[in-house]
């Protein structure tokens, strides 16, 4: 059974209060991100919107830009499961409109990681 939707443009940062165990689920996102960011810098993090948001899927968009076209292209996005944190042998099962229609850089995410690890510090 399906839970309700996530708004249309949702982050992590929005759902970190559903998140079944937050600094975890976030740390281990960021070290995927990371992974991707030291292979394409523009690297972003996408969160699925389809769930309750306990778990919930992300894709990581890699563009390459292509200077003979003067355009850019996003190459197809790797899919993650939001329980495992793997990479999802068949991301085409997940659809476009699954997606939030925002995303967030390695820098954003590691500046939640540190505000939830500020938070579970305070009394």
């Amino acid at each position: 059974m399906r839970g309700p939707s996530l708004d249309i443009d949702a982050t992590i940062d929005d759902l970190v209060q559903s998140l079944d165990d937050p600094e975890d689920y976030v740390r281990r996102a960021l070290d995927n991100l990371h992974a991707e960011v030291r292979k394409e810098p523009n690297s972003r993090l996408t969160i699925g919107i389809t769930s309750y948001g306990v778990y919930p899927n992300y894709k990581i968009d890699i563009p390459v830009e292509l200077e003979k076209l003067d355009m850019q292209y996003i190459a197809r996005p790797k899919v993650f499961s939001g329980r495992t944190h793997q990479e999802l042998a068949d991301p085409s099962s997940v659809r476009y409109e699954h997606w939030s229609a925002a995303s967030v850089s390695l820098i954003e995410l590691q500046a939640l990681l540190g505000n939830l690890m500020k938070r579970k510090k305070q009394p």
